[in-house]
């Protein structure tokens, strides 16, 4: 059986469509140090991320300001674009999403917690999406390790049905509709901010990160369209982001 996954928005194993709800912000870690106060910074990533193949790439912009030492608020959008099997052409879309957040120090550079809240849009609908993380690095000049743990939620707001093809075939006389539900994702990164300005004179820095996870949801899945039922799901899930800021 040959098994894809498309990451948060439908995991795709051939004979079980199963669909998530998206996060408004999927690339969200980095080290505990906050931005300095009156700084801003800018930065930008991908990710890649599936089962075991890649199922979908993200592109990721963000914009970080010190408010205070050791509080930071952020912005942040992405873009998602989806590699479904070719027979659900429905799910091939590229759809975003956008969140505000913030980042507080929890008394020292080494610890951090953090949330966002945001909104966006897929095939299945618009969504509301939110997320509480807690960091963990090491800060020094030249390579900041960080661990990061994540909690989010991600609830549609206007469900939308898609037809879903399991066989390759989307002439089938019986093909699943699907809308999805309340999603719950709970996620580990580990990562390191690699420091250029000794290299370059100038205050960038790249950070790669690898992310383990599992999401929960209920999925509605319809015989036919106005008919409900809900079925319980779960999956793991990894990724793989490399992003590029700089301060000023």
């Amino acid at each position: 059986m040959r098994l894809r996954k498309l990451f948060l928005l439908a995991l795709l194993p051939a004979c079980n469509p199963q669909i998530y709800s998206p996060p408004a912000n999927f690339v969200h870690s980095g080290p505990a140090e906050t931005v300095e106060q009156g700084k801003h910074e800018l930065n930008v990533g991908g990710a890649v991320a599936g089962a075991s193949d890649l199922d979908f790439g993200v592109a990721h912009a963000g914009y970080r300001y010190g408010v205070v030492d050791g509080t930071e608020v952020s912005v942040a959008g992405q873009l998602l674009v989806p590699v479904p099997p070719d027979s659900n052409a429905q799910l091939t879309e590229p759809f975003g999403g956008a969140a505000v957040g913030f980042k507080q120090e929890l008394g020292t550079e080494w610890v951090a917690a953090s949330g966002s809240v945001g909104a966006g849009a897929s095939p299945f609908g618009t969504y509301l999406a939110s997320d509480l993380g807690l960091h963990v690095s090491y800060p020094n000049a030249y390579v900041v390790p960080f661990l990061t743990g994540r909690a989010g939620l991600s609830t549609p707001l206007a469900k939308k049905t898609v037809t879903l093809y399991t066989d390759g075939d989307d002439t089938m006389t019986s093909p699943e509709f699907h809308q999805a539900d309340t999603t719950f994702l709970f996620s580990v990164t580990l990562g390191g901010r690699v420091l250029m300005e000794s290299m370059t004179g100038w205050p960038l820095y790249i950070e790669p990160s690898a992310m383990l996870g599992k999401l929960y949801s209920s999925e509605s899945d319809l015989a036919e369209p106005g008919e409900t039922g809900i079925l319980a799901r779960n999956d793991g899930f990894f990724a793989f982001s490399l992003g590029l800021g700089t301060t000023f």
